[in-house]
């Protein structure tokens, strides 16, 4: 290669940085939701990304904020419980979005509705599987709650706790404020309003991000909502992980699990052009394999 050629190569490398964000969930994405720690290789990997795409890199998580920081300690920006609050930039201090409620005492109403229902409340937020019997573990967040629920979880189940989400949302005047969201293996009371798709937006008024192409990774509902916001506000994409997403025009590229989430970010963070281009997307990156 000549130096010419070289000097191309890394105009190119640099226009692809000025051009791309990328923004991941994390539970079952990058992680299990019982996951509390991570491994140093993974953790460099995250900031060395990060500032390869100039600080347009950020994880959109319902985990709270200490809950986040406590996993990935080089603190990046990241949107918290469905984007009830958001650090814009690495470092910054976190910066509400919604209003903070009395979720402790929302809790201790869920264990008593539970208990009388015959329910199991777990204290442990690593539910056993394995357990026949139906097991609930109830999470107090700063702007939300979470009713945990193992494999055991019928349909019946389902509706008993629904039902009970439903019941606090009018003891506590939250039916207007307020939603239900429902997951594979969790149920939560969220604010009105706060979502991971408004969050790719806030995002994107950032200095990092503004005028950048946004990629969400990611592998549930309120993920490819954020996919679809990428691409119609933007002209960005997604990428599915799994298959409980369906194939869809956001969705460019599909990956099977969380080991094949590192392996795309660590293949990323060495050449940008490895991302998949949506259909009239082609020319600002390359398809795996294309030449």
């Amino acid at each position: 290669m000549t130096m010419e050629n070289q000097d191309d190569s890394q105009k190119d490398s640099c226009d692809d940085r000025e051009k791309i964000a990328i923004l991941c969930n994390v539970d079952v994405t990058l992680l299990s939701q019982a996951d509390t720690d991570l491994a140093e290789e993974r953790q460099q990997l995250v900031e060395s990304l990060h500032n390869k795409l100039q600080g347009a890199f950020a994880l959109v998580t319902s985990r709270t904020s200490d809950s986040i920081d406590k996993v990935f300690s080089f603190k990046p920006p990241v949107s918290v419980e469905h984007h009830a609050a958001m650090r814009a930039a690495q470092n910054e201090k976190f910066q509400p979005m919604a209003n903070p409620i009395n979720t402790e005492t929302i809790a201790k109403s869920a264990r008593k509705e539970l208990k009388d229902h015959a329910v199991l409340v777990d204290d442990k937020s690593d539910l056993d599987d394995t357990d026949e019997d139906l097991n609930v573990h109830i999470e107090a967040k700063e702007f939300s709650l979470a009713l945990h629920f193992n494999a055991a979880a019928t349909s019946a189940h389902k509706s008993l706790l629904k039902g009970v989400a439903y019941k606090l949302l009018g003891e506590y005047e939250l039916t207007d404020t307020y939603r239900i969201l429902q997951s594979d293996n969790t149920l939560e009371l969220v604010p009105n309003g706060h979502s991971k798709a408004q969050a790719v937006q806030d995002f994107m008024k950032t200095p990092a991000f503004k005028g950048k192409v946004p990629v969400f990774i990611g592998r549930s509902g309120s993920d490819a909502a954020a996919m679809k916001t990428c691409m119609s506000k933007f002209n960005g994409f997604g990428i599915a992980v799994g298959d409980t997403i369906p194939d869809a025009p956001f969705v460019a590229a599909r990956v099977q699990d969380a080991e094949d989430v590192w392996h795309l970010l660590k293949g990323l963070d060495n050449d940008l052009s490895i991302l998949p281009s949506p259909v009239g997307k082609a020319g600002l990156i390359k398809k795996p394999g294309a030449p």
